[in-house]
């Protein structure tokens, strides 16, 4: 989702709570929220699928394209538990509104690092496309300009994926305390989120 993130003409119901260059805070109820992160990504804790539905659609009108979910994925969350990280699940003694943004941040990581995945795959294939023929023939088909065209689009995947929307900028709130460091650090690990990111880098490269 490419948004201009917050604005206050949204549904009274669908205003955010909390306010952050890299992030928006919607809270519904009182374990219930959606963070909604500028790299493209919205994080939803507790909300019921029509709700999902609806809170996109409200938004939609301040996105800059049409919004179409790219890539989904769904954790456990049990409440009330024992802090514990695990493979499909996440137990949380307690959901605080630092829990809530420290750890969407990981999740958001780790969806949207599979699109990015997505991406470069798809242009390292259209990449081969493009040089195939030359290393074939010495000479493509392809015109100038849908040359340049082509080159620009893969050019700018690349940049978009880690420089143009803070892909970097960790929220504060994963340092807020040992806890929820500990907690940010374990859901890294169990996402996979560092060796996703040094996978696309390399495919990149």
């Amino acid at each position: 989702l490419a948004l201009r993130i917050y604005t206050d003409t949204l549904p009274k119901d669908t205003l955010p709570v909390v306010r952050h260059e890299s992030y928006v805070l919607y809270r519904f109820g009182q374990a219930s929220f959606a963070v909604v992160f500028t790299f493209g990504v919205v994080v939803f804790w507790n909300v019921p699928m029509v709700r999902q539905k609806q809170f996109v659609h409200d938004i939609e009108p301040y996105s800059k394209h049409f919004i179409k979910p790219q890539v989904t994925d769904a954790y456990g969350l049990n409440i009330g538990k024992a802090d514990d990280v695990l493979y499909d699940c996440l137990n949380l003694q307690e959901l605080s509104q630092d829990d809530v943004i420290a750890l969407s941040y990981v999740f958001a990581q780790s969806v949207v690092l599979s699109r990015m995945e997505q991406t470069v795959d798809t242009q390292l294939y259209e990449l081969t496309r493009i040089l195939r023929p030359i290393q074939e023939h010495g000479e493509t088909k392809m015109q100038r300009r849908e040359l340049l065209q082509k080159i620009s689009e893969i050019l700018r995947d690349r940049t978009h994926s880690f420089y143009e929307y803070g892909f970097h900028s960790t929220p504060p709130q994963a340092w807020a305390n040992p806890r929820i460091e500990r907690l940010n650090q374990e859901l890294n690990t169990a996402l996979e989120v560092t060796q996703k990111i040094r996978i696309v880098h390399q495919k990149w490269d």
